[in-house]
């Protein structure tokens, strides 16, 4: 499961200068949040990944759902996962800021199994969110869609 859930939809949550690495689970390997508020700063997600048994799991190095997330200094890298290798957002409202996404990989595992199932969002998947990424770096990702950076169903998104 993951090393840092954060739960409790009233308070605010703050993770700085942690390191996340070689976990696993269905949802967020490194980093679970939903329905909260929180901060990360000066983190390391590395090399965790995800797989879910009917799906392609979600959220390899940070899984978002439901929430307003700081993500600030961090470096998400080597990650797997089927949606959203490095970050997978949903329904939250996203800053992203001096951050580096790379060489995070989008995977299905057994792809013969789940047919037609595809990995979006090599670097980060933001779907019916509102986000901001300023002053990262996306590198070296890869996926079926959205090698980078994949946006479904988003408003306001801004990239600086």
């Amino acid at each position: 499961m993951c090393e840092e859930c954060i739960g409790d939809h009233h308070k605010q949550s703050r993770i700085e200068n942690s390191t996340q690495e070689e976990n696993e689970g269905g949802l967020g390997g490194g980093v679970y949040v939903e329905e909260s508020s929180a901060t990360l700063v000066r983190c390391e997600i590395l090399k965790n990944c995800t797989f879910g048994d009917n799906g392609p799991g979600a959220g390899g190095g940070v899984f978002i759902y439901d929430s307003q997330v700081i993500v600030k200094d961090c470096t998400l890298s080597e990650n797997i996962s089927g949606d959203g290798a490095g970050m997978g957002c949903w329904k939250a409202y996203l800053h992203v800021l001096d951050c580096s996404f790379g060489d995070n990989v989008g995977q299905v595992r057994n792809p013969d199994v789940l047919p037609g199932i595809r990995a979006e969002g090599g670097g980060a998947l933001i779907s019916t969110s509102t986000a901001s990424i300023v002053s990262s770096l996306f590198y070296n990702n890869s996926s079926t869609f959205g090698d980078q950076i994949q946006i479904i169903h988003s408003d306001d998104m801004e990239n600086t």
